[in-house]
């Protein structure tokens, strides 16, 4: 009877001795997931507050080309340098369609609808040509065009362009897919038009982070 009392201590000694060590790395777990989770979320706020700064700048860039045209062409060329250079090569392969190339950006860095307006075009032939990275050309679910006649003050009902995508291994090869757009009519010198572009993207923003593990709940 003594023996057995004495077998039944032990047991129950080395049962508390595994629950405490289990329970220590319980909390050291518990510690350090916690850690990783702040770290994440320091992360996140630093990396947001990036994407606002960001966002902030573009809209003071492109407030400022609307309220000084002559800055335009500066913000293209900053904003766009990859697909200007492939608008120019793409324009000296077919000189018999295209004589001068105005790239227009759109940003879609945002969930919400823009509508980039550029006026004028300074362009005296029909072919205009829409950047894209090739990284979102996969996302474009709809891309649309319209155009205003007339004077730009006084905006008459839009009429929709043919949108075109230009295949070329070299524009691909800059990471820029290219879409043209046909106007009605070729702009003379003293003439202007007002061009709207619509373009709509799907699984364009992604979360972050983009995957939780069950150690991290």
């Amino acid at each position: 009877m003594e023996k057995e009392r004495e077998l039944l201590e032990c047991q129950v000694k080395a049962t508390q001795s595994l629950c405490c060590r289990n329970l220590v790395k319980a909390e050291k777990d518990l510690q350090q997931t916690q850690s990783r989770l702040r770290e994440t979320q320091n992360e996140a706020a630093v990396l947001l507050e990036g994407k606002h700064q960001e966002m902030e700048r573009l809209q003071k860039e492109s407030d400022d080309c609307k309220a000084q045209p002559g800055h335009l062409a500066a913000f293209i060329r900053q904003r766009t340098p990859d697909a200007g250079a492939a608008a120019r090569t793409e324009a000296t392969r077919r000189p018999e369609k295209c004589s001068q190339v105005q790239v227009l950006p759109l940003p879609s860095n945002s969930s919400q609808v823009q509508v980039l307006s550029l006026s004028p075009l300074p362009n005296s032939s029909q072919v205009q040509v829409l950047p894209l990275p090739s990284s979102l050309a996969s996302n474009l679910a709809f891309s649309g065009v319209s155009a205003y006649e007339g004077k730009v003050k006084n905006r008459a009902t839009p009429v929709n362009l043919p949108v075109k995508l230009i295949k070329s291994e070299a524009i691909l090869s800059e990471g820029v897919v290219l879409f043209s757009i046909i106007l009605n009519k070729p702009l003379k010198a003293s003439e202007s038009t007002l061009v709207d572009v619509y373009r709509v993207f799907t699984h364009l923003l992604k979360p972050f982070p983009e995957e939780i593990t069950q150690s991290d709940v």
